[in-house]
């Protein structure tokens, strides 16, 4: 029986893949075109590396889309790249209602995330924070100190794929009396599943990220269509069909 959901916060609640996708694209572009980085540097970054290295921190994502790119020039993408980003982007249609109903059904919920920036941009204007029991963003202790945007956020030095960044995760969990098995991750990466199958809790993927079909879950992610939600819209019914149990 599932009684905890990890929530990924990129791709399964905001619909910041292709604002993401777009704003690598302009800054590679621009970066290329006033002579900062040299173009044999930054190749046209193939679908695959992007669905390979994409729910890494920002910079590490970067750093292995790319390939070759020095530390140096590793940040003045990153630089570019949140001048470039939009500050704000969409939720996931049907996001909102959907997380409400979940919790009308009696589950805890919480948010794993990577992203290290914009939170409350993105959570406060709809008080999504109230729905979650926790979350918990990475942030590099070298850049200083990180601000918190609610009561139930907490901040880590780590981040998927390390097994480490479940470690506050576990410990609130066995709080509430609840065991790995009945915790599910919702997310729409492979590093998200290789987080997941770490530390041995259960994973469902979503097609609003970088692999966008259930077909390329199988191919890439070797899961079982059962296991891939075209949205986290049909999560509600997956759970009644098969986290009840």
């Amino acid at each position: 029986m599932i009684k905890l959901i990890i929530f990924d916060l990129d791709g399964p609640i905001l619909d910041s893949f292709e604002t993401a996708k777009t704003a690598i694209s302009k800054t590679r572009k621009n970066l290329i075109e006033s002579g900062t980085i040299a173009e044999n540097k930054l190749p046209q970054p193939t679908d695959d590396a992007i669905t390979k290295s994409w729910g890494l921190p920002g910079d590490m994502t970067i750093a292995q889309m790319f390939g070759s790119l020095s530390q140096e020039e590793v940040k003045q993408f990153m630089a570019a790249w949140a001048s470039d980003e939009q500050n704000s982007v969409n939720l996931i249609n049907g996001a909102p209602e959907t997380l409400d109903q979940l919790r009308k059904m009696g589950y805890y919920m919480g948010v794993l995330t990577s992203r290290a920036r914009n939170l409350g941009v993105h959570l406060s204007p709809l008080d999504l924070e109230k729905l979650f029991d926790f979350i918990q963003s990475w942030h590099n202790p070298a850049l200083g100190e990180a601000r918190l945007i609610c009561k139930n956020h907490s901040i880590s030095p780590c981040h998927k794929p390390d097994p480490l960044v479940f470690k506050k995760i576990f410990g609130w969990a066995e709080g509430k009396g609840v065991k790995k098995e009945e915790m599910v991750l919702i997310d729409d990466t492979l590093i998200g599943k290789k987080a997941a199958e770490g530390v041995g809790i259960n994973f469902l993927g979503v097609c609003t990220g970088p692999l966008d079909s259930k077909e390329k879950w199988q191919q890439y992610g070797k899961l079982d269509q059962k296991q891939v939600l075209s949205s986290i819209v049909e999560l509600p019914n997956w759970l009644e069909e098969h986290g009840r149990t």
